[in-house]
């Protein structure tokens, strides 16, 4: 096993993670918009649809936990492994969809890993490629000692909603908060994406992971941006 590789999956992360990252209210009950409904049904089978491979990524399902589908049931969560086949380097990618936008605030990296044994070292804000455009993201450096060795982490996070709820792809949960203060919006759902890189790469290659998980995810943004119809 490569160090990159061991980066990602050390700790379990990706099992444990879940639990603390995701909640969401699958009832349906209240929603207060016509063809919601079918607009999360969408969303879902969007998210279902994101390709296994793309170009020498290669991608493998991560299982998400018994425990965790029975606890939190969202609407559609996937977590995902991509490797490359000529290089060996890994990252993965989760992509959540809630169907209340507030189930959504607290649940991500400034508070989800801490809580899982992780040191949040610095964040900064950075744009990522969506399309033939750029959207902010933030990018979170987390580190943990386990067995006397330091593990490292970068993920860069962001979320997308409904254009309606007058935001589509913001870098952190505080715009998540204000669209949560509408009970009108704040039913109209909303999706995460966490792109978690190995720290050990070089800079430039991680970005070329960010470029291959966005073009992957896109569409699953975009669906969430058109919002229901």
């Amino acid at each position: 096993m490569n160090t990159m590789t061991k980066t990602i999956i050390s700790g379990g992360l990706s099992a444990v993670l879940l639990v603390a990252m995701i909640a969401t209210d699958a009832t349906g009950v209240g929603r207060v918009h016509p063809g919601t409904e079918a607009y999360f049904e969408r969303v879902a089978q969007t998210i279902g649809d994101v390709p296994l491979q793309s170009g020498a990524w290669l991608g493998l399902d991560i299982p998400v936990i018994p425990a965790a589908q029975e606890l939190l049931q969202p609407n559609k969560v996937l977590q995902r492994r991509y490797t490359n086949a000529d290089t060996g380097e890994s990252f993965e990618m989760l992509i959540v969809h809630c169907g209340d936008v507030r189930d959504m605030l607290g649940h991500f990296p400034p508070v989800c890993y801490p809580a899982n044994g992780w040191t949040l070292e610095n964040k900064a804000s950075v744009s990522v490629p969506i399309g033939g455009e750029t959207t902010g993201a933030t990018r979170y450096a987390f580190s943990r000692e386990a067995d006397f060795v330091t593990d490292e982490i970068r993920i860069v996070n962001l979320f997308a909603l409904p254009a309606s709820t007058g935001e589509s792809f913001v870098p952190d949960y505080a715009k998540v908060v204000r669209a949560g203060r509408s009970r009108q919006s704040a039913r109209l759902g909303s999706a995460q994406v966490q792109i978690i890189l190995p720290a050990s790469a070089e800079p430039a290659r991680r970005e070329e992971m960010v470029s291959v998980a966005m073009r992957l995810v896109e569409p699953v943004l975009r669906d969430v941006e058109r919002g229901p119809m």
